[in-house]
């Protein structure tokens, strides 16, 4: 994750650009890794795409929380 947060803060734009790069891709990330959870479990059990939406959402609202937290200890220059 520091590699992560290294490569956001090395780019020469905005404050508010690069927070809404850093929530994007680890939207993208977290909310794909949802999926792939989803997709491996998905034949013994949670099939419905309830689950899809619950495995897929919560990982996005996390990153919100993830990006929110690291800016209040480490500020983007």
């Amino acid at each position: 994750m520091k590699r992560f947060w290294n490569y956001i803060d090395s780019k020469d734009i905005s404050v508010k650009k690069k927070h809404k790069r850093a929530f994007l891709l680890l939207a993208l990330c977290f909310g794909f890794a949802g999926l792939c959870l989803w997709l491996i479990v998905r034949p013994w059990a949670l099939a419905t795409l309830d689950w899809l939406f619950c495995f897929v959402f919560y990982p996005v609202v996390a990153s919100i929380l993830v990006v929110f937290f690291y800016e209040y200890g480490h500020r983007f220059h």
